[in-house]
């Protein structure tokens, strides 16, 4: 959508700057000397031009843009806060939820003289340029400004590589080298953490001599330096969290860029700059729940101005249209800090002009934008959220767009555009004598009766409402580091629009602030497998596998989160596997329990006595006291399997046999299991939550069975999914209790045992053998025969080659052995002989 949303016709004539407040003007460049600035203001050294580099967040459901000149969420003309993620290539319609957002802030000095930076459109200019200020002088050069018109990306995939070569274990003694052998990756190499060698050599700029992006250092190695050589890698830095190497806190991806409010004159509000550098840190996880669909963003704000600034109020400013922008509804809970935005109706139309796209009736979401953390008062105590103020995309005097620099900072105070205070009730228009209030609809949609203030139950017309959460008054002082913490939450569909309970919304925003609340650090749990699909003719086979990089290769997950401390047993670990049908390519993990979206096909778990697993969740009711059982799984307990084959579709209708060249969508799902004691609902006591299900590498799968002789090129196969191939006992005793009496040939086996009293090497029929050996790819089992060896765990191997049937004993691995197991489990034998074949 772009801001030019409110005008139906555009007539070619000379507007006043008042009259500019919705109009976008993308000829304008940075350098402009906007003459209507009231103050002469030689800060800058020389002009720097606006920001243009852009990049999207966009590890999880969510798309969201980042911008480096101050503002967010939106390309320059239409909102790009995409969720759900949907492939810009699948030619499906990418809708949004939020056109932009950005931080305001505001002051007066000794003097009296108003000091402001506040970003919305560019309309008619820009207040932040990129790159850091100098310490002394707080000045920047416009060379420097365009050098720092870039944003700093790492993957968390990136840094689990590099501490794995880290921390690889030495080859003579088994324990961490603590070295460095593989080049890191190119992001990594060029983080701008303090000092990093490798900087100019990727950007072809020095860095300057002052902290920058945060990076952590192994212990013992801490010299502040950024090397990652040295093992030193980009982490999340929060104040009051503690830095432990060995306990890192990194996102699935993160984005840095670094800007400043004194890189040329103040042309959005003509306010006077803050001499303020802004760090910014975008930040995303790819889950299994709710927080696959959030963002986070953490601004570590610098201020380089020398002098007191009294009366700051620093804000965060949000334009949220859900989906079609002018039908929306807006709200704060108080008690969280939550923002949020929900249709006024229910029907977000599927189109609303300027190529907006809604969300339709069917599944309305909500959003939220969630507070964590604002700036420290003169006396280092934190201040929370002082007020919650909206206005208006009009041309009102009083309740719409500010288009100076005195209106801006009115906002930040809690009045309207005029100086009138924003009052309780109504729209928070209530008259130039009206009681100041600091949070305006601050009740749930669905609430009523007294004391009750929301946009539902006022019967307020929906409409393009932006909002600002605000902290202030304070005095800031010189040289002061403060930083400002948000989160953006969504859910995918409300069920009860019109005035909805929020519900979802509520419970999601809990899972951020929980996330928040342990300094970000997030549990993973098991890493969910790859999955290859064979594609046979009305047949798919399914097979799990993992690389060594993943937390649970070789099924040797484990985990302890901060919420086990102190308990009985502190580790999660694996359990099982969960594997899904579902509907289409873009299903979101938080879809699973969806029947109309997803369908539980197969389901394995640990041969342990653990099968059903049963999660305890609080009532949504506050005033409940209840606590309510969800079954997570019910596990069939009879051992891990990492191959199905799949032969009907789980969402036909009439028959159910599969398709052949028609698409097909499969997902899994690893779970893990902790019950340090037996939950009591009644007492509250006990582990509520012993089903832990991994967020990471959820992938939704495409298949389509196929015809085998013109698909592979005449392609004959000479087995099926679970056929067992013929095998020979070289050397034994015994048959198992009566178990393995299948030969191939039975007559030559009771010659053997009239002839000799014994049977040595034996042929088994096909499938009938001792070790339960199947074929899981027809399309590519080798014309080959494999050979296994069990030993001890020295490797002694005892195996026949001698013509007269003497065993032979060799302390090394047989000649042209291609894969050991270093396990003496059954369960590993499957990816051992995965790998040989």
């Amino acid at each position: 959508m772009s801001r030019l949303k409110n005008f139906s016709t555009i007539v070619l004539f000379l507007f006043t700057a008042s009259s500019l407040w919705a109009i976008e003007d993308r000829n304008f460049v940075g350098g402009n000397s906007n003459s209507s600035n009231s103050t002469n203001n030689n800060s800058y050294r020389a002009a720097c031009i606006e920001a243009r580099s852009e990049r999207d967040l966009d590890i999880n459901n969510v798309r969201a843009r980042l911008r480096t000149g101050g503002d967010l969420w939106w390309d320059g003309d239409r909102a790009r806060y995409i969720v759900p993620n949907v492939d810009p290539a699948s030619g499906q319609p990418e809708v949004s939820s939020l056109f932009a957002g950005g931080i305001w802030l505001g002051a007066f000095d000794d003097g009296g003289n108003l000091i402001l930076a506040a970003q919305t459109y560019r309309q008619t200019g820009n207040d932040y340029w990129t790159g850091p200020l100098d310490v002394n002088t707080g000045t920047i050069e416009k060379t420097d400004c365009e050098k720092w018109d870039r944003f700093f990306e790492v993957y968390g995939s990136e840094i689990d590589a590099l501490r794995a070569d880290y921390f690889e274990p030495d080859a003579v003694t088994g324990q961490p080298d603590e070295s460095i052998e593989t080049t890191p990756a190119r992001n990594i190499l060029g983080w701008p953490g303090r000092g990093n060698p490798y900087f100019a050599e990727i950007y072809g700029f020095d860095l300057p001599d002052q902290e920058l992006a945060p990076f952590i250092e192994p212990v013992g190695k801490e010299d502040g330096i950024y090397n990652p050589y040295d093992g030193d890698h980009p982490v999340i830095e929060v104040v009051g969290c503690p830095k432990d190497y060995f306990n890192p806190v990194y996102a699935d991806q993160m984005d840095w860029w670094v800007y400043n409010d004194n890189g040329n004159i103040h042309t959005n509000t003509n306010g006077q700059p803050m001499f303020m550098e802004v760090h910014g840190l975008a930040f995303g996880y790819r889950t299994t729940d709710a927080i696959n669909n959030m963002t986070f963003y953490r601004y570590k704000l610098l201020n380089r101005n020398n002098l007191s600034l009294n009366d700051t109020y620093f804000s965060l400013w949000s334009d949220p249209d859900l989906g079609c922008f002018n039908d929306d509804y807006i709200g704060v809970d108080t008690i969280t800090g939550m923002g949020y935005v929900y249709n006024a109706d229910a029907d977000d139309d599927a189109t609303c002009g300027n190529d907006a796209v809604g969300y339709g009736a069917t599944q309305i979401p909500a959003l939220g934008v969630d507070y964590f953390r604002g700036p420290l008062d003169s006396t280092g105590s934190e201040l929370g959220l002082s007020s919650f103020v909206y206005y208006e995309n009009t041309n009102d005097a009083i309740r719409g767009n500010p288009n100076s620099a005195i209106q801006y900072y009115r906002l930040m105070d809690g009045l309207w555009l005029d100086g009138r205070p924003i009052s309780r009730g109504g729209t928070g228009d209530n008259g130039p004598t009206a009681d100041k209030f600091p949070y305006v609809f601050y009740s749930f949609p669905n609430e009523s009766g007294t004391d009750v203030w929301s946009m539902c139950e006022e019967g307020i017309t929906g409409n393009d409402y932006r909002f600002l959460h605000t902290s202030g008054p304070f005095v800031l002082a010189p040289g002061a580091v403060n930083e400002l913490i948000s989160g953006v939450v969504w859910v995918p569909e409300i069920p009860d629009y019109p005035c909805p309970a929020l519900t979802e919304l509520v419970e999601a925003d809990v899972l951020a602030q929980n996330l928040f609340d342990d300094c970000f650090k997030i549990t993973d749990g098991p890493d969910a497998p790859y999955m290859d699909v064979v594609e046979l003719e009305n047949e798919l086979i399914l097979n799990l596998s993992y690389v060594p990089a993943q937390n649970n290769y070789e099924l040797n997950y484990s985990e302890s989160p901060a919420i086990l401390r102190n308990t009985a047993d502190t580790t999660y670990t694996f359990q099982g596997y969960k594997v899904y049908q579902v509907i289409n390519e873009n299903i979101s993990v938080t879809e699973l329990d969806d029947p109309e979206k997803a369908r539980l096909i197969r389901q394995v778990d640990l041969r342990d006595s653990i099968g059903k697993i049963v999660n305890w969740n609080a009532f949504s009711d506050p005033d409940v006291q209840a606590f309510i059982p969800t079954i997570m799984v019910d596990g069939a307990d009879e051992g891990i399997k990492h191959t199905f084959n799949i032969t009907t579709d789980e969402f036909a209708e009439g028959a159910t046999k599969l398709v052949n060249h028609k698409s097909y969508y499969f997902c899994v799902v690893a779970y893990a299991h902790n019950e340090y004691q037996a939950y009591d609902p009644t007492l509250n006591t006990g582990q509520a939550l012993p089903y832990l299900q991994g967020r990471r590498n959820f992938r939704v799968y495409t298949a389509v069975p196929r015809p085998n002789d013109p698909e592979y090129n005449g392609l004959v196969l000479n087995s099926a999914y679970g056929d067992g191939p013929e095998i020979t006992r070289v050397d034994g005793k015994g048959n198992g209790g009566g178990l393995f009496l299948d030969f191939k040939d039975p007559a030559a086996a009771e010659a053997d045992v009239l002839n000799n009293g014994r049977i040595g090497r034996v042929t088994y029929a096909a499938g009938q053998g001792p070790v339960n050996v199947k074929v899981v790819d027809p399309l590519r089992v080798p014309a080959a025969q494999f050979q296994l060896y069990i030993s001890d765990q020295n490797y002694t191997f005892r195996y026949d080659t001698a013509a007269d049937g003497s065993i032979i004993v060799t302390p090394q691995p047989p000649t042209g052995v291609t894969a050991l197991s270093d396990s003496l489990f059954s369960l590993k034998i499957f990816p051992l002989l995965v790998q040989m074949a």
